[in-house]
Formats: structure tokens, C-alpha cells, sequence
């Protein structure tokens, strides 16, 4: 005898059915959605010799550890490129937690096409950066070193653009200006006053908070002390900003807390948004990206712990 089912259970069946078939869709889609996130990255990778950097620019170049900040034994190596005196670009090299070295040995002849020259170089970002343009933020770029006749590509590298400025304080600081004159305030304070605006919202700045900034006005570069390093007079700056990416890094928080010294660049800093992100392409377990405790992880943003410079200890 054929089984009668009643319709309230049919039809949650096929409403189960029809959910479960909608979830692999969804899974599929962000599966190739990403995949084709990071063939169409890998392909745009542009390669930019250090020594030619070196030779018509000033670099400052500093070496820090994640071991305090992270609970990891990874290195980040800083590269301060001063266009000029007021336009600074930040090559920070990051680890890949593959337990493999931050570098790897390329052949020139296969680069030599994606390499970008001097006069590239000249056009496509200084100008670029001299008029006022603001480059975004990405891994686009790999820097290569000479050792020995070895070529030595960055596997990922972040690059990212700074104007440094001195503006009076009744001036207005644009987004992506290092202003050493702005008037302080730190993370402590600006949660008290912007949950003052917006009562009901959530701090944006924790650990892969879903939290929109509810003014995007207030998105910037905020300076919160000033500093002594080294008996030199530093700044310290952080990022306010949000975790509005979820299907990839958030690449534009980029170095969301550092020490600015003048002359010497940004010898210090943190990179929360790339130790936090979970790769969904190459998983790698939380303990080989981090091994600090999520109480840990918010108290170092409320209390602007960055890694400093070893060379500066």
C-alpha cells in the first residue's frame, strides 16, 4: 500500500529539500566566486626590483616580529620608500604560514616581462601619487632582491601609499595622510564618543566584527600620542575603519596601528586584518595565523600594541 504523507510534512520536506539544494548553489557559487578572486589576483601580479627603488629613492627598511603581538614566529619586513619628502610608500612583506620563508628564489627570464621599469614606476604611481591620486592598498606587487645572482620574489607583499603632512589643526586631514599636528585622540576615546552618537551601535574595530561604520565620514587615520623611541620623537596612528569584506581580506585596513617617526618612516605596526583572515582557498588553522585568545586579540586593539622595529630595540 503506497504511504499517504500529510501535507504539512510534505511540504516542509520539500521546503527542507528546497533549502539544502539553495545552500550547495550558494556554496558553489562563493567556491568559484572565490577561486576566480584569486586566479584573477595572481594574475595581476607586477614584479619592482628593490635595487632600483634603492637607487632613486631613500629607503628605510625594518624588520618585526610577531611573536609578542601574535603568538607566532613569523617576520614582516618593512620598506619605506620616500618618494619625496611629503609621499612615503610602505612595502610591508608578509608571512604565508606554510612554514616556508617569506621569499622565493624566481627565474629573471620568466619575470622579466611582468618587472616594472623605473619610467613604469615613474608614471603609473609617483605621478599618480604627486597629483593626489590615492592607490589602493593590495598585493599587486612583489618586490625582488639580488642575492648573489639569485632573484628573490616577496611571496605577498602589501603596498600601500602615505602623504605625510603638517597640517594646523583647523585644517581637515584627508584620508591617508600621515598629519603629525592632528589633535590626539585614541581608540579608548573615540569608542566612548562614537557610541555617544550612535548608541545602539557596535564598535567597529574588533577582530572581524561585522559592525558597519555607521558614518563612513569618520573612516581615517587617526593619531593617538606622541611617543619616544630611540630619544627621537615618534606618533603613533590607527585605523578607524570596518571589517566590511567577507569574502576576502580586508585589505583596506592595511597597517591599522603604527609608529611614524620622521625621516625614518613607519617603524612599527600591526596587521590585524591579515593575521584574522581565514583563507578559504588554502585553509590554514587559526593556531598557525594566531595563538592569542579573542580577549587577548581586543585587548591589544584597545590598548594600540603594535611590533616594533627590532632594529629600534
Amino acid at each position: 500500500m503506497k504511504e499517504i504523507q500529510h501535507p504539512v510534512l510534505k511540504a516542509k520536506k520539500v521546503l527542507n529539500d528546497m533549502a539544502s539544494r539553495t545552500n550547495r548553489l550558494c556554496t558553489v557559487f562563493l567556491f568559484l566566486a572565490l577561486m576566480a578572486f584569486s586566479f584573477g589576483h595572481a594574475q595581476k601580479r607586477k614584479y619592482i626590483l628593490l635595487d632600483m627603488l634603492d637607487s632613486a629613492y631613500t629607503i628605510k627598511q625594518y624588520t618585526l616580529s610577531t611573536a609578542e603581538l601574535y603568538g607566532t614566529d613569523d617576520r614582516i619586513e618593512l620598506f619605506n620608500v620616500y618618494i619625496d619628502e611629503q609621499s612615503l610608500i610602505l612595502f610591508s612583506v608578509l608571512p604565508g604560514f606554510d612554514n616556508t620563508q617569506n621569499w622565493e628564489e624566481v627565474d629573471k627570464s620568466e619575470i622579466e616581462g611582468a618587472m616594472i621599469q623605473y619610467a613604469d614606476f615613474n608614471e603609473n604611481y609617483v605621478r599618480k601619487i604627486r597629483r593626489g591620486v590615492r592607490l589602493e592598498k593590495s598585493f599587486s606587487l612583489r618586490i625582488v632582491r639580488v642575492d648573489n645572482g639569485r632573484y628573490l620574489a616577496s611571496k605577498l607583499c602589501l603596498f600601500e601609499q602615505f602623504n605625510i603632512r603638517e597640517y594646523h589643526h583647523a585644517i581637515n586631514t584627508p584620508p591617508g595622510t600621515i598629519n603629525i599636528n592632528r589633535p590626539p585622540i585614541d581608540v579608548v576615546k573615540m569608542q566612548e564618543e562614537y557610541l555617544r552618537l550612535f548608541p545602539d551601535a557596535t564598535f567597529p574595530s574588533q577582530q572581524n566584527s561585522m559592525a558597519i561604520v555607521q558614518d563612513r565620514m569618520l573612516i581615517g587615520m587617526y593619531l593617538s600620542k606622541e611617543l619616544c623611541v630611540n630619544n627621537r620623537k615618534a606618533y603613533f596612528f590607527w585605523v578607524f575603519d570596518d571589517w566590511n569584506v567577507v569574502d576576502g581580506p580586508n585589505i583596506h585596513r592595511g597597517i591599522d596601528r603604527f609608529i611614524y617617526i620622521p625621516e625614518l618612516g613607519i617603524v612599527g605596526g600591526s596587521y590585524d586584518f591579515h593575521f584574522a583572515f581565514g583563507n578559504p582557498w588554502e585553509p590554514v588553522p587559526n593556531s598557525k595565523r594566531y595563538r592569542i585568545s579573542p580577549e587577548q586579540w581586543q585587548q591589544n586593539v584597545m590598548e594600540e600594541k603594535v611590533m616594533l622595529a627590532e632594529e629600534l630595540k
